[in-house]
């Protein structure tokens, strides 16, 4: 019956009921592959015009544990095809706003939202990597948490970290361990801790 329950769930093309915490999600094009938890809080706003595909693995790969979590008032937007592969989380915390058009994250990636992080179409975000829109602690008078703004057709590689108040210029690359605090500018590609444009007017393929 479990197996059975299983392949069921990795045919699935829509979900057409989820219940979570007492909020039911009718018609959504949601896949909620095996080893996801979905946490959504009552009060929570999804609005989805595409799909969205939660805890997904490449073929023959690992299932890592994945989880997405939506609390009070959060609001989670899928305006294109979004994957989320194993192993990632994605919070989104009370108030808070995540804007997703196409593209995907790999596994092993987080995401944490206290006011609002934009990922937009064609974004191809490798593994490990981290956003996180907010520092959680106050250090004198610096601001806490400012909103994150990736544009589209956007590569970041694995382990880079995207910290708060950033805009990622399209068309841009990030590199392999990278950390980003301040804004990159359109078709450029940038490397290093934190991280600097090592060239210019670049273009790469999908």
């Amino acid at each position: 019956m479990k197996n059975k329950k299983l392949e069921r769930i990795k045919k699935l093309s829509k979900i057409n009921l989820l219940k979570t915490f007492g909020m039911i999600l009718k018609g959504y094009k949601i896949i909620v592959y095996p080893n996801t938890n979905v946490y959504i809080h009552k009060s929570a706003k999804i609005d989805i015009n595409g799909s969205l595909e939660l805890g997904k693995t490449w073929e023959k790969g690992a299932n890592y544990k994945s989880s997405i979590i939506l609390r009070e008032n959060a609001k989670l937007i899928i305006n294109g095809n979004f994957k989320v592969y194993c192993g990632t989380t994605i919070t989104v915390n009370n108030n808070a706003s995540l804007i997703l058009n196409n593209g995907f994250i790999n596994k092993g990636s987080s995401i944490h939202v206290f006011e609002q992080v934009k990922i937009g179409n064609n974004v191809i975000i490798a593994e490990e990597v981290m956003i996180r829109d907010s520092d959680n602690h106050k250090i004198g008078y610096k601001e806490v948490t400012l909103p994150i703004e990736i544009e589209e057709k956007v590569w970041i590689g694995t382990r880079a970290t995207i910290l708060k108040g950033v805009k990622i210029g399209k068309g841009s690359v990030i590199a392999a361990c990278s950390l980003i605090n301040k804004d990159v500018p359109s078709y450029s590609l940038v490397a290093g801790v934190p991280a600097r444009v090592i060239n210019d007017n670049i273009e790469w393929e999908q």
